[in-house]
């Protein structure tokens, strides 16, 4: 075997391990992780030119989200990939989460028509400058 042919290899059972550990990964309140602000502009840059078309970010007032995690057992939100047909724009669906992994449909509060960017975008101090 060649050292390419290895390094595939290992790399390719790094990933596998990585996605292994996501797919065993417990949702709690603690589930998910602080990234560096240079990893966040990578991604939203990644994905603003990637897909330019789309909203590239949504707001949620703190209320609304204080709203879902209130809900008696919720650990976290779901936050979905929506698609308006309408409106022929990505839209984000937010949903409480129990400790299951369950979500929490049954008189559930579920929320979308978020503030969307564009076409209502902050300035300064936005992770996305264009």
């Amino acid at each position: 075997m060649s050292i390419n042919t290895h390094f595939l290899t290992i790399n390719g059972l790094v990933s596998s391990l990585f996605n292994l550990k996501l797919f065993f990964m417990k949702l709690d309140a603690t589930t998910g992780s602080i990234i560096t602000e240079e990893r966040a502009r990578k991604l939203i840059t990644s994905f603003a030119i990637k897909y330019k078309d789309e909203i590239n970010s949504s707001f949620i007032g703190s209320d609304n989200v204080q709203h879902i995690l209130k809900q008696e057992g919720c650990v976290g939100l779901r936050i979905y990939n929506g698609y308006d047909d309408e409106n022929k724009k990505m839209n984000l669906v937010l949903v409480g989460v129990d400790e299951s992994g369950k979500e929490m449909l049954q008189d559930g509060i579920i929320y979308d028509e978020l503030s969307q960017c564009p076409p209502i975008c902050t300035i300064e101090g936005a992770l996305l400058n264009k």
